[in-house]
């Protein structure tokens, strides 16, 4: 008798699509005010975002000057501190509308950085990021939830 191995193999076809939040590493000086920019890169529409940020300390986050940008017309943006520099940001509609697929800014953040702050690289961090679907299903991805912002030197000289 001879025995015979016989091996089968599955190849599932499952196509994943990308949606993520996103901010892009900035270089800033200290004792300037920046808007940072909050993107959105998302394969599938989507009808409601959820997202805590920490700011590092030595950044001045001006909560109440949030800028949103038109791709949320009609969406309500909610901003609360949950404590240790960390903020939750709610943003949604009560209309049919969504996000249409893209990859693009929806917010600005107001940011002071402080003099006193070191130079070097800074993480802001998102955690907690919930994007909704049309149909109210979480289609986040697992993507890099990370932001640097370069805290760099001043080198131009004033001009007079």
């Amino acid at each position: 008798m001879k025995l015979i191995n016989i091996f089968l193999f599955f190849v599932s076809s499952f196509v994943f699509s990308q949606n993520y939040l996103t901010l892009l590493d900035t270089d800033v000086f200290r004792g300037n005010s920046y808007d940072i920019a909050i993107d959105l890169v998302n394969n599938d529409p989507i009808r409601a975002i959820q997202y805590d940020i920490n700011i590092p300390d030595g950044f001045i986050f001006d909560i109440d000057n949030v800028m949103e940008t038109s791709v949320l017309d009609n969406f309500t943006t909610s901003i609360s501190s949950i404590g240790n520099n960390t903020y939750r940001f709610v943003i949604y509609t009560l209309s049919n509308d969504i996000i249409n697929s893209g990859n693009q800014t929806i917010l600005t953040l107001p940011i002071f950085v402080e003099n006193s702050i070191d130079l070097g690289q800074y993480t802001f961090e998102f955690s907690n990021i919930v994007l909704s679907s049309e149909t109210n299903q979480n289609i986040s991805s697992d993507a890099p939830s990370v932001g640097y912002i370069n805290v760099i030197e001043d080198s131009v000289a004033p001009v007079i």
